[in-house]
This record gives C-alpha cells, sequence and structure tokens, in this order.
C-alpha cells in the first residue's frame, strides 16, 4: 500500500502532539520506525522498557469505525502473539470515539491533542477541549431543521424498528434525507439496524448532542403587552388557536407548551411560534400592542415543518411537541433549563403518560 500525503500529514500532527506529551514524563519518547499506507510502525520508550506500537492511521474516526478497527488491531495482536500495543491515529477522536478505544484497551492520539496510551509503566492521557469545525458541522448537520423531524419521529418511540419508507412519510422528509440521517445515527453508533429496520441505540445521547448543538430557531421576533393575564388570557388563547383560518399556523412554546406537557415553572408570560398568517390572526384577534415591557413572546418562524409535530393538549390549545419544548426550555436561562431536567425526566424518559409524547396535527 503505497503512503499518502493525507496519512504522512495526519501521522506527523498527531505524532508530534503524543511526543509532546510523553516528553513531559521522565526517560519517555515515541520512536517512528516506518509508514506504510496507512499501518504505522512506532516504538514507545519508557526508561528501559521498549514497546512496540501497532498503530493504524485513519482519516476520520467515526465511532462506527473506530469500534471496528479497534477490535481489528487487538485480534491481529493476539492471534500472532505479538507483543505490540495498538493504538489508534487519526484527525480527531470523539468523546464517544475515545471511550470505545479505552473500553477496548486500544490507544488514540488525534491532531487537537485527545491521547491515551497505557503500557507498563507509562500513561498518557490528554483531553483536548476544542472541537474542530469540520466536526462541529457534521455534528450540526444531523440536526439541521429538516433531519431534525426523522429525530423527532424516532425519539417519539425509542424502541420501534423503522423502514426509511415509513420514517419519511411521518416525518415529511425525503428518502434521500432520511437515509443520510439514518447513516449519520449508525456512523455515531446512535442507531442500530437488523432486518426488522432501524432501531435508536442510544436515545438519551441523542438527546444530549442535540441540545449541546441546539440554536434558537431562525425566525422574527416580537414583543407584544396585553391587559389579559391568567385565566382569562388561556381562554383567549384557545378562542384565537380554534378560530385560525387553515394557513395559519400558531403553537404555544417554551414555558407556555410545557404548562401543558410537563408542569414545573409558572410564568407570567406568553411564547408562541406561528408562520406569517397566524401572526397576522394572532396580532388580531388577542388585541395586541407591541410593547418592550413584554408579557407576549412571538417569533414567526422559517421552518414550517415544526407544526407537524405540535401536541393537542385539549380542544383549542396547541404547543410544539415534548422534544422541540424541552430543547427551547435548555436555552431558557437557570429556570428553563430546570424546567428542561424536570421535563425529559418525567416525558422523554417514559415516566408520563404516552400521549404527551404523541404529535397530533
Amino acid at each position: 500500500m503505497v503512503k499518502t500525503g493525507e496519512t504522512v500529514k495526519i501521522s506527523d500532527q498527531a505524532l508530534a502532539v503524543l511526543n509532546g506529551l510523553a516528553s513531559q514524563l521522565p526517560d519517555v519518547r515515541v520512536n517512528v520506525r516506518s509508514l506504510f499506507g496507512d499501518q504505522l510502525n512506532c516504538q514507545l520508550i519508557a526508561g528501559s522498557v521498549v514497546r512496540p506500537l501497532k498503530c493504524l492511521v485513519l482519516s476520520e474516526a467515526s465511532p462506527r469505525r473506530v469500534r471496528a478497527l479497534a477490535l481489528e488491531l487487538r485480534y491481529t495482536i493476539e492471534s500472532t502473539s505479538d507483543q505490540e500495543f495498538p493504538l489508534l491515529v487519526a484527525p480527531y477522536f470523539s468523546e464517544q470515539s475515545q471511550g470505545i478505544c479505552r473500553d477496548l484497551g486500544v490507544g488514540y492520539v488525534d491532531c487537537l491533542g485527545n491521547a491515551w496510551l497505557a503500557v507498563e509503566g507509562c500513561l498518557i492521557v490528554s483531553h483536548a477541549a476544542s472541537k474542530p469545525r469540520a466536526i462541529k458541522r457534521q455534528l450540526q448537520s444531523l440536526f439541521k431543521p429538516k433531519s431534525a423531524q426523522v429525530l423527532k419521529v424516532l425519539l417519539r418511540q425509542p424502541d420501534k424498528h423503522w423502514r426509511v419508507a415509513e420514517l419519511a412519510r411521518l416525518s415529511g422528509a425525503s428518502l434521500g434525507l432520511v437515509s443520510k440521517v439514518r447513516q449519520g445515527l449508525l456512523n455515531r453508533e446512535l442507531a442500530s439496524v437488523s432486518s426488522d429496520g432501524l432501531q435508536l441505540a442510544e436515545p438519551d445521547v441523542l438527546l444530549d448532542q442535540w441540545q449541546l448543538s441546539y440554536q434558537p430557531l431562525s425566525g422574527n421576533r416580537y414583543v407584544y403587552y396585553t391587559t389579559l393575564h391568567g385565566e382569562s388570557l388561556e381562554q383567549q388563547m384557545r378562542s384565537c388557536i380554534e378560530s385560525a383560518p387553515d394557513d395559519a399556523a400558531i403553537c404555544l412554546a417554551s414555558f407556555s407548551a410545557a404548562q401543558w406537557i410537563a408542569p414545573y415553572a409558572r410564568t407570567g408570560n406568553l411564547y408562541l411560534y406561528v408562520n406569517e398568517q397566524g401572526l397576522e390572526h394572532l396580532t388580531s384577534s388577542m388585541e395586541l400592542s407591541p410593547s418592550a415591557r413584554g408579557g407576549v413572546f412571538v417569533t414567526c418562524i422559517e421552518n414550517l415543518d415544526l407544526f407537524r409535530d405540535t401536541f393537542v393538549p385539549l380542544n383549542g390549545m396547541r404547543c410544539t411537541d415534548a422534544v422541540q419544548t424541552y430543547l427551547d426550555l435548555s436555552l431558557a436561562g437557570e429556570r428553563g433549563k430546570e424546567a428542561a431536567t424536570f421535563l425529559r425526566q418525567r416525558v422523554l424518559n417514559g415516566n408520563a403518560d404516552q400521549g404527551a409524547r404523541t404529535s397530533c396535527n
């Protein structure tokens, strides 16, 4: 196998990191002996101990690929009775990929400074705080609005096995997009596939990753004031939603939606998502006045797919579904984070009535 410029660049950068970490320990260094294609022949020298390293250089380190190659490395070493220590080298190892390596007893080092190597008499551990931009883009792409519709369907029934066509129909996404989401989940080991179809393997991890990369929905934001409060405001809001024209979309969001899904923190404010027609109907029927004082916070969103997954707690009322409500609350300050945690424990972890997890259009 002929070595490529990409392999040389990755191995040079990662091994420079490893040597830098080793130099911080007394009488420890790494010697590179040869590079053939993606196979790197190295030695770890710690005092009088010389331990050969069997290295494999990867262009990318998705959890699925890391697990397969780590197992392959271990099998190769064990089947030949070699004393080599297995080591994976890549541009970047995510926390999930790092955990897989440690669990399998395989070392790793990347170009950003993440490393783990445990050989007799020597332990090298390093964790980089940053992620490369390309990795951030890859993670965010899984949670783009169109992809998010597929994830919401999966999270509503995390134990179900799904076919691509069924996911496309329920999410409103194309077959091609569903296939991309499917592959993204498999690469990250967040889902598994069998003859019965695709099934989430780590719904909690998926939700954690989504929350960490979540950004507020795009759209114009408006602040209004109303003299209505309490029950009178609720009745007027129900009447407004019930009387909305077919092309007008209006639903409660954030704290206001959480009151109907998993009540935790009461607020006198009203939070809403609307489309353009919904905004016109809302302001006229509720007699709202623009005001910096607040009271009613409205976002006219660009992604209308959100309204496919609304939750109807009773006739005339409509809210964002549990997943969307959780994500919005997680960005709403400390009080919002507490409400988000409560909602997740009560609903998204399956401890509440299943009806609160099901979308109603």
